[in-house]
């Protein structure tokens, strides 16, 4: 018998110009932190349904993604990402299917005229990006995001 429980995952990244056409696809694995598998673990006891007052939006819910321009490896006690360029501006929309959630963000242009290099990305459960706690951290080859470019982000989390 094994009953053991590991969770992982993987994000699919999508590059659209300004007319909507995809330039460029990256898929590439990603590390769930110490923080969110702790995370995960106290999810399991609280009472959300029985209204339990110590869960608030955001404390429990992993609902936000960032972007950032670092390339430094990720590592179980990563708390934040390396450098912050951008964060979701909605809650992510998520998926549940069996023992997978599929967390979806769309970056679009910043419009500050420039070109932002992203490698790097997190999910976390704060409003504000690069705080609160850090549920998984993946860092990739280097995307070039223009002023008018849109970036989408499909990240798949299995619990198995």
């Amino acid at each position: 018998m094994d009953d053991s429980i590991r969770v992982f995952g993987n994000l699919q990244i999508i590059k659209k110009d300004k007319d909507d056409n995809i330039v460029e696809t990256v898929s590439v694995p990603n590390l769930v932190v110490n923080a969110g598998k702790a995370a995960i673990t106290q999810r399991m006891v609280h009472d959300v349904a029985g209204g339990n007052t110590t869960v608030k939006p955001f404390g429990g819910t992993f609902g936000r993604m960032a972007i950032g321009s670092s390339a430094t490896a990720p590592a179980g006690a990563d708390s934040s990402l390396g450098s912050t360029e951008v964060q979701s501006q909605s809650p992510l929309q998520n998926v549940i299917s069996q023992n997978t959630v599929t967390y979806t963000a769309v970056f679009a242009g910043k419009g500050d005229g420039s070109t932002h290099s992203i490698k790097e990305a997190g999910i976390f459960n704060s409003p504000t990006a690069n705080t609160g706690t850090m549920l998984c951290r993946t860092t990739f080859s280097s995307i070039s995001k223009g002023t008018s470019d849109s970036l989408t982000i499909n990240w798949n989390i299995t619990i198995a």
